[in-house]
């Protein structure tokens, strides 16, 4: 396998908020981040940990986490986070991750969202068939609490570089 910095920061989220009014009344902040999961040896016990990604090969898997953080005077409410699966990876399936959230995906460039599980792809050739975890192109959480002024959120999930 050769190695691949694969465009690390061009693997970076993509976020849209739904309703946009919400970013622009609510000032919600949003930061992303890319990591890599090692195992690390201190004092003769091994540990795994997340570090910062900067190089990665084919089949490694990626853990993108997007924090957000409510920097206004309102609460923030009806919050949908939507984000792209980057190019060049592949959604781990049963990984996205948010405390008070309801997870969805899509597998159609973010047009339609669902359980995997009930959605379908159609080929090229017009035929129908389901859709598998390879086939999701979008990550979505619908954050079912009102974000406080100056809390914050987290949501993550994982990828594999092809």
């Amino acid at each position: 396998m050769k190695k691949m910095n694969a465009s690390i920061k061009a693997m970076l989220f993509s976020v849209a908020m739904l309703p946009l009014a919400a970013l622009a009344e609510d000032k919600v902040v949003f930061k992303s981040e890319v990591f890599q999961e090692v195992t690390v040896t201190e004092d003769g016990k091994s540990a795994t940990k997340l570090v910062p990604a900067e190089k990665v090969l084919p089949g490694e898997e990626v853990v993108y986490i997007l924090s957000f953080s409510n920097e206004g005077d309102s609460e923030a409410r009806d919050l949908v986070i939507n984000n792209p699966i980057p190019e060049h990876t592949w959604y781990r399936q049963g990984s996205a991750f948010g405390a008070g959230t309801q997870i969805s995906v899509s597998v159609d460039g973010g047009k339609r969202y669902g359980n995997l599980i009930d959605l379908d792809v159609t080929l090229a050739n017009g035929e129908q068939r389901a859709a598998t975890f390879k086939d999701v192109s979008h990550v979505r959480w619908t954050v079912n609490y009102a974000l406080q002024p100056g809390k914050t959120g987290t949501v993550s999930y994982r990828a594999v570089v092809q």
